[in-house]
């Protein structure tokens, strides 16, 4: 059974299209956000490693960029991660014209072998117009839980995120905003 993502919207020309993004696995598009350029990048996750995605899964569930121009084609698409669950939740398209995507990681090998991660550590990977990797970085929850839900890029450059918090051994959850440079 092949799952897919579809979303409509319509491009500086106003032509309207209409896309499906896909394999055999599940995909899941978080966020959408149309680019300066009258494309659209979308963020989320996948379990595919055919179709759409081509054999680059890295195992478990890879966070997910892609890139659309203007007529709904795929200009680039990049799937992070390791053997586990990983996701992206937002994406912003900085001054650059480059992209910042923020999500969780379970994962400690592949794109993100190094890290000590834990389980469900925030990352932020940022991306150059082309789709290649510039820096990311993690999280790593030391008896907190944090989520980066939410990211924007400031007039003075700096990203702007929303987070949730949640101490392990308490019920409830906080929200912070924070400004990083």
């Amino acid at each position: 059974k092949e799952y897919s993502y579809q979303f409509d919207v319509s491009n500086l020309d106003n032509k309207p299209f209409i896309k499906t993004f896909g394999g055999t696995g599940d995909e899941h598009f978080e966020k959408h956000r149309v680019t300066r350029d009258g494309g659209v990048v979308a963020v989320g996750r996948t379990t595919s490693s055919d179709g759409d995605i081509g054999s680059t899964n890295k195992g478990g569930t890879d966070a997910l960029l892609v890139k659309y121009d203007q007529f709904g084609e795929i200009e680039w698409k990049k799937n992070f991660g390791g053997s586990k669950d990983d996701f992206f939740y937002n994406v912003v398209q900085t001054k650059d014209d480059g992209f910042v995507a923020v999500g969780v990681t379970a994962s400690n090998d592949c794109d993100l072998a190094g890290y000590n991660v834990k389980d469900n550590d925030s990352i932020i990977v940022k991306y150059d117009k082309e789709g290649k990797e510039l820096w990311k970085n993690v999280f790593i929850n030391k008896g907190i839980l944090e989520r980066i839900f939410q990211i924007e890029e400031g007039l003075d450059g700096n990203l702007y995120m929303v987070n949730e918090k949640h101490l392990l051994n308490n019920t409830s959850n906080d929200t912070v905003i924070e400004k990083r440079d």
